[in-house]
C-alpha cells in the first residue's frame, strides 16, 4: 500500500510503486508510515468485507512440507504469478507462518488450494471405473473399502485418472489419494485461522501434472522429475493427460551424503521411460524437465543428456508465468520451496474429483436460537399474507355465492311452472294410436332379425356355390335330370349307365365344401324300363329329410 500527497490530492494505491522524485523528503518518512498502516486496512477489508472483484482476481496455492510451509498467487486466467514466497516452519507453528503470508500479501479471505506432502497420504492404482470424471473419486472410494489402512468413514479419497494408448477402455486405471479424515479436518482448521477458505485438497502427482502441461504447452511424452529433501517423485504426461506417477527415494541431501544416488535416480528414470514407451504410449517420450531444488541442477542434467536419449533441461516457472507482477526476479531456491504452491494456483478442471477435501453444506441446526426466531417470523409472515390474499377473496366468493342463490331460485321457480303446465296438458288419442302402430312394426322388425340370425351363412350366400359344385363334378355315366335345392338339403334325380357309378357320384359331392353337412334320407335306384333307356342303365333319386317324396317323377 501506497499514499502520495501530490498538488493537495491524497491517493492511496495497493501497488508497492516507488515514490516519485517530486514529493517532498519531509513526506517520504509519512509515506512510509501509511505504507505498512494501509496494507493491515486492505488486508482487513479483503477479509471482513465482500470484495469478490478483489478475490476474484487471484487463485491461492498453498503446500504444506514438513519443514517449510510456502504460499503462491495466480492470476485467474493462469497468467501472471502474483505471489510466491515460503517459511521454514514445522507443522506446530505452520498456522502462524501461514497466517503471516496471507496478510503480508493481502489475501485474507481468498480460496486456497492445498498441496500435501507425500508423508500425508498413500496412493494406490486401481482399475478406473466406467463413470464420469466428477463421480470418479466417490466410485474409486467404494472400490477401495478392503484395500485401505484406515477404516472407510475415516478415509478422505481423490482419484486422478491415468491414461494408455495400449490399454482398452475396461483396461483404463486411476491413481487414487488416500488422506485420514483427522489430516484433512486439521488442514481445514488452519486454513482457516490464517484467514483462507479450503477450496481443495490435492496430491503432488495431480500438481506436477499441472505444471508439466503448463511449462510445455500441451507437448507429448514430458518427463518431469522432482527432488525434495528426502525423496522424490517421477511424472510422464501428455498435454492435460498424466499416464505415469512414482515416487522414488532419491532427495537432495541423499545426493549430498550418497555418492550412488545420481546413478539410483538415473535408474529410476530409465525404468519409468521404458515403461511408458514399452507398456502406455504408442510415442516415445520426448524431453525430461528437472524441477526446481535445494541442489545444484547443473551436474544432473550434464549427467542425464550423456545417459539418455531425449534431451534433459531445468523447469523454471518463467517458462510458465509472466513474473513481472514479483518486481524482483525468483531465486532458484524460493522456486524450489514454492514450486508446489504454484501449481496448485493454477486453474483446472474437474478440481473437485482430484481433491481429498469435499466442502460441506452449511446446515442450520433445527433447534438453535437461530432457527426457532426464524421459524416465529416466517409463521408470522405466512399468517399476514394469507390473511392479506385471505380477506378480498372471501368478500368475492361471500358475493358471487348471494347471485349463486338468487339464480337457483329462479330456476325452481321455473320448473314448478313447467310443471303445472305439463300436469295440465292432456293426452291426444291419435298420439296412443300411433305409438301402438310403431310398437306392432317394431315387434315385427325384430322378429325378422331373429329369423335372419338362425339363417346359416351358406343360406345367405344362396345356391351359387352348390351349383358351381356340381359343375365340377365329371363322373363318366351320370347325368341329372332334375334338380331340387333348399339351404342344406336338396333332391337329385338323374340316370347311370352302372349302379355303381351312383356312389361314385354322391361321394364327389361329398368332396365339396358346399354340400358338406347335407344329409340324405331317400335313396332309390332301379333298373330303367323305358323304352328310351339303354340297356343295364339305372334311373336313381336322392333326396334329404324333409323333400323325400318331393317331386318325383
Amino acid at each position: 500500500m501506497r499514499l502520495a500527497w501530490e498538488y493537495g490530492v491524497l491517493s492511496i494505491s495497493a501497488l508497492n510503486v516507488r515514490l516519485p522524485p517530486r514529493i517532498p523528503p519531509p513526506l517520504a518518512s509519512l509515506n512510509r508510515h501509511w505504507d505498512k498502516q494501509g496494507d493491515l486496512v486492505l488486508n482487513d477489508l479483503r477479509q471482513w468485507l465482500p470484495l469478490p472483484g478483489l478475490r476474484r482476481r487471484t487463485r491461492v496455492g498453498v503446500f504444506l512440507g514438513n519443514e517449510h510451509i510456502a504460499l503462491a498467487a495466480v492470476s485467474s486466467d493462469g497468467e501472471q504469478l502474483l505471489a510466491c514466497d515460503f517459511r521454514d516452519a514445522r507443522r506446530d507453528n505452520q498456522q502462524m507462518a501461514l497466517r503471516d503470508l496471507v496478510e503480508q500479501y493481502g489475501l485474507g479471505g481468498s480460496e486456497a488450494v492445498v498441496v500435501l506432502d507425500g508423508t500425508d497420504y498413500q496412493t494406490q492404482q486401481v482399475d478406473a471405473p466406467r463413470v464420469p470424471d466428477e463421480e470418479l473419486s466417490g466410485a474409486v472410494r467404494f472400490q477401495l473399502k478392503n484395500l485401505l489402512y484406515i477404516p472407510l468413514e475415516q478415509a478422505m479419497v481423490g482419484a486422478h485418472r491415468q491414461h494408455s494408448d495400449r490399454w482398452n477402455q475396461e483396461g483404463q486405471r486411476a491413481l487414487a489419494t488416500i488422506a485420514s479424515r483427522t489430516r484433512i479436518e486439521g488442514i481445514q482448521e488452519l486454513v482457516a485461522r490464517a484467514g483462507l477458505k479450503l477450496q481443495a485438497v490435492l496430491p503432488r502427482e495431480t500438481v506436477l501434472n499441472d505444471l508439466s502441461a503448463a511449462a510445455t504447452e500441451g507437448a507429448g511424452g514430458i518427463v518431469l522429475a522432482t527432488l525434495g529433501r528426502d525423496d522424490g517423485l517421477i511424472t510422464i504426461s501428455r498435454g492435460e493427460l498424466l499416464y505415469l506417477a512414482r515416487s522414488h527415494s532419491v532427495g537432495t541431501r541423499r545426493l549430498a551424503e550418497d555418492g550412488q544416488a545420481v546413478e539410483i535416480l538415473e535408474d529410476e528414470l530409465r525404468r519409468s521411460i521404458d515403461y511408458f514407451d514399452g507398456q502406455l504410449s504408442t510415442g516415445p517420450a520426448s524431453r525430461i524437465l528437472l524441477a526446481p531444488c535445494e541442489a545444484n541442477r547443473e551436474p544432473l542434467i550434464d549427467r542425464f543428456n550423456d545417459s539418455f536419449e531425449i534431451p534433459c533441461a531445468r523447469l523454471r516457472l518463467e517458462q510458465i508465468f509472466d513474473l513481472e507482477p514479483l518486481g524482483d526476479e525468483l531465486d532458484e531456491h524460493t522456486e524450489a520451496h514454492c514450486l508446489l504452491a504454484v501449481g496448485a494456483a493454477l486453474p483446472r478442471p474437474a478440481e473437485a474429483s482430484l481433491s481429498m477435501y469435499v466442502r460441506s453444506r452449511r446446515q442450520l441446526e433445527p433447534l438453535s436460537p437461530a432457527a426457532l426466531g426464524s421459524y416465529v417470523a416466517g409463521g408470522a409472515l405466512f399468517l399476514g399474507l394469507i390473511s392479506a390474499v385471505h380477506t378480498p377473496l372471501s368478500l368475492d366468493r361471500e358475493g358471487r355465492a348471494a347471485e349463486r342463490e338468487a339464480q337457483r331460485d329462479e330456476l325452481l321457480a321455473s320448473v314448478a311452472d313447467l310443471e303445472a303446465e305439463l300436469e295440465a296438458r292432456e293426452i291426444d288419442p291419435s298420439l296412443l294410436d300411433e305409438r301402438e302402430a310403431i310398437e306392432r312394426d317394431l315387434a315385427l322388425l325384430q322378429q325378422f332379425e331373429a329369423r335372419l340370425d338362425t339363417l346359416d351363412d351358406r343360406a345367405l350366400a344362396g345356391f351359387s356355390e352348390p351349383l358351381r359344385g356340381l359343375s365340377r363334378q365329371r363322373a363318366e355315366g351320370v347325368w341329372l335330370t332334375h334338380i331340387r335345392l333348399r339351404s342344406g338339403a336338396g333332391v337329385f334325380q338323374g340316370r347311370a349307365v352302372a349302379a355303381e357309378d351312383v356312389p361314385a357320384f354322391l361321394d364327389g359331392l361329398a368332396q365339396e365344401r358346399a354340400f358338406q353337412g347335407w344329409q340324405f334320407e331317400e335313396f332309390h335306384i332301379q333298373r330303367a324300363a323305358a323304352a328310351e333307356d339303354t340297356a343295364d342303365s339305372v334311373r336313381f333319386r336322392v333326396a334329404s329329410p324333409g323333400l323325400a317324396g318331393d317331386g318325383e317323377e
